[in-house]
């Protein structure tokens, strides 16, 4: 079950929504890239633990798309480290079916999540390898309920076009359920 799903700044503070629209909150970063974008999660009905997976086969635990394309668009699978640095292809309207078609976009945006130590998996709430820098100074968690936090440097590679781009997310526990998928808006001017 998600209970955050929001944007940082380049320096890890939490950007605010500039509004909604159609009930989506609108995040306005300066750019098209220099930002994070943050999911937390906990444990739903089941009560069991989220899985961390940011890259498997069939699909990984967060399964995240946009629905314009992300940098040049490439169709290469999690090409995030030189010398192909590539972007993510779009989803449009959102999917999660099962397709390898669909697979493979989802593992190329997720596999951009990693945790303080470079691995390619989601960070504990309360660890030092959490992302959102709070008012008091420390990393930790936006909300106090969620057990594992995911976070996506968006840099250059990865810019966000110029308009507006749905981001849509979900998570999976480690037996294989899924939760609801929570959407955001990018808007870069």
């Amino acid at each position: 079950m998600i209970t955050f799903f929001g944007l940082t700044r380049a320096d890890d503070i939490l950007l605010q929504p500039s509004g909604e629209s159609n009930g989506i909150p609108v995040y306005q970063p300066a750019f098209g890239f220099a930002f994070s974008i943050v999911v937390e999660a906990k444990p739903g009905p089941s009560r069991a633990r989220v899985g961390n997976s940011t890259f498997a086969t069939d699909a990984p635990d967060l399964q995240i798309q946009v629905t314009r394309p992300l940098g040049d668009g490439s169709s290469l699978v999690c090409d995030d480290a030189p010398p192909t640095l590539g972007g993510v292809p779009a989803i449009d309207p959102p999917d999660f079916s099962t397709t390898p078609s669909i697979a493979d976009r989802i593992n190329d945006f997720a596999c951009r999540f990693i945790d303080g130590g470079g691995e390619k998996v989601g960070r504990q709430c309360g660890d030092n390898t959490a992302c959102v820098l709070g008012d008091d100074g420390i990393f930790g968690c936006v909300t106090g309920d969620a057990t594992i936090q995911f976070c996506g440097f968006i840099g250059q590679v990865l810019t966000f076009p110029t308009g507006e781009t749905t981001v849509t997310v979900r998570v999976r526990d480690v037996q294989g359920n899924l939760g609801l998928p929570r959407q955001l808006i990018v808007r870069v001017q």
